[in-house]
């Protein structure tokens, strides 16, 4: 069995996944954006600016040769970041079709050149390729990473709740669209957690065709957090909380500002290991105006520093309305985090036994959580080594490869 996975761009969980297809002896090519090698990663890593070292980042244990880069793709999707900024989210989505169809073109030429069975894509950039693979009689399977369009529209439009049994049509967005186009060029669908199936179901996808692989967390940052828990200072207390990833209202940002209002009688710290969305611009600055000496910005961080970061707090808090499976929930349990969260983040939390479960965008449901930490209902401590121990056993990127491989046996085998 020969398998080409497409990445897209920048880093994503489809890249350390082609690594682990390297070392099993399945990967016949990674399709990927910008990827340094040669000299130019050399002289990355060796590089004092941290967004350069970022980019090195990327890189993966595999072959050069067995490494498409698609660089040209990259500045269209920094374009489209930035007309964002000055057009909106219509023309952020333009541009970023405009990439779409860029790096399919690239994709669809590069495989006439390799010898493949299965093309394991991520959606929104199958679309050329995966038809022209699909048409060659090769199995084409689409890697969706959040909750199905439908759902995440349904959430934009009834931000506080959970989601309804069956989900009628939604009006997409351009992106949305996208993504329900490119489903037509796949035999198969896999997602990442119970939740995102869920909602394919609830949307009206036939659940036959819909796989769920749970992610990993992979070696290398396994092993940055193993070297911060061995050498880090003694962990900040319940009442010091951790966010990672974009501060924005699909992850609840607003909910979090919310809540911690609310509780301004407790002597509560937030750090931020991320940027500020625009869409809470004008609630953001309200709370920094009132609530700065508490909060702690850090921007993004590499991955040695991200795992420091977790390893120093026992309360990671990630209230999210709409995710598929979470990588930083399973990462701030690798560093031994208890964590509050939403069911809608996908992850393997499990209220009382890894955390605390809250509904998605409802403020009240959140102060009760964060209230029952603060007063330590919990025993913190034992929960956050028992999540640590929970993702070396069951939930590393090995693993994942390998939940990965059994469906791709079991999507050949029903061919």
């Amino acid at each position: 069995m020969r398998v080409v996975i497409s990445n897209g761009t920048y880093r994503f969980h489809l890249a350390p996944l082609a690594a682990e297809m390297h070392r099993m002896g399945c990967l016949s090519a990674l399709f990927t954006g910008g990827y340094p090698k040669g000299r130019w990663r050399e002289f990355l890593h060796r590089s004092p600016l941290a967004g350069l070292r970022r980019l090195a980042d990327r890189c993966e244990d595999i072959p050069d040769v067995k490494v498409h880069g698609f660089q040209q793709t990259e500045f269209l999707f920094k374009a489209a970041e930035m007309m964002r900024r000055i057009g909106g989210f219509d023309l952020m989505e333009k541009w970023q079709t405009h990439g779409f169809q860029l790096y399919a073109r690239m994709a669809r030429t590069a495989l006439e050149n390799l010898d493949f069975d299965i093309y394991h894509y991520r959606n929104c950039f199958g679309f050329e390729s995966a038809a022209w693979a699909k048409k060659q009689g090769k199995i084409t399977i689409c890697d969706h990473s959040i909750g199905h369009p439908y759902a995440v529209a349904w959430m934009r439009n009834h931000p506080v709740g959970f989601l309804p049994e069956l989900i009628p049509p939604q009006q997409p967005t351009r992106l949305e669209e996208n993504y329900l186009q490119d489903f037509n060029h796949a035999d198969h669908i896999l997602v990442n957690s119970n939740f995102v199936k869920e909602t394919f179901i609830a949307s009206g996808f036939d659940a036959d065709r819909v796989s769920v692989a749970w992610w990993g967390v992979d070696a290398r940052f396994l092993s940055e957090s193993d070297r911060a828990m061995v050498h880090s200072v003694d962990r900040s207390g319940p009442l010091d909380l951790l966010f990672c990833g974009g501060f924005g209202r699909r992850k609840g940002a607003h909910v979090l500002m919310q809540a911690l209002e609310c509780l301004s009688e407790h002597p509560w710290t937030l750090t931020i290991a991320g940027s500020v969305e625009l869409d809470i611009s004008d609630q953001w600055r309200a709370f920094r105006h009132r609530f700065g000496q508490r909060l702690n910005m850090l921007g993004f961080l590499n991955r040695s520093a991200l795992a420091c970061e977790m390893s120093k707090h026992s309360v990671f808090v990630f209230p999210s309305l709409m995710e598929g499976s979470a990588r930083v929930v399973f990462e701030a349990m690798a560093c031994g985090c208890f964590i509050v969260t939403t069911p809608h983040a996908g992850s393997v939390v499990e209220h009382g036994r890894h955390g605390l479960l809250t509904t998605p965008g409802q403020t009240d449901s959140l102060i009760e959580a964060l209230t029952s930490v603060f007063r330590r209902d919990y025993n913190i401590k034992a929960i956050g080594e028992g999540n640590s121990t929970l993702i070396r056993q069951s939930y590393r990127q090995d693993q994942y490869a390998e939940r990965v491989l059994r469906v791709y046996e079991t999507v050949s085998n029903k061919k």
